[in-house]
């Protein structure tokens, strides 16, 4: 994981779930609604997408935005990810 500015990371897509909701200080939970079977990054932008995104595909999900950086046609290598202040915000003003 690279720390590129405040609010945006770039991760190995391999990266456990886990180890994302901690590096960012997120509850682990946040995507066990979309995450299926999914342990990775990758694997949760997979089940997602339902496909392998191509590199330069934007992915919203809550409050992540994530772009692949760097994919082939049988797996997703790096992702950069950029957290949305705003939508945290409005999340936790409901």
């Amino acid at each position: 994981m690279k720390r590129s500015l405040y609010n945006l990371f770039v991760f190995e897509a391999k990266t456990p779930i886990v180890d994302f909701c901690k590096i960012l200080e997120v509850d682990d939970e946040i995507f066990d609604d979309i995450r299926g079977e999914s342990d990775s990054l990758g694997g949760l932008i997979l089940e997602f997408e339902s496909k392998i995104p191509e590199s330069g595909s934007v992915i919203d999900i809550k409050q992540f935005r994530f772009e692949i950086t760097d994919a082939s046609q049988r797996k997703i290598n790096t992702v950069k990810v950029l957290i949305d202040n705003d939508k945290i915000d409005k999340d936790t003003e409901e």
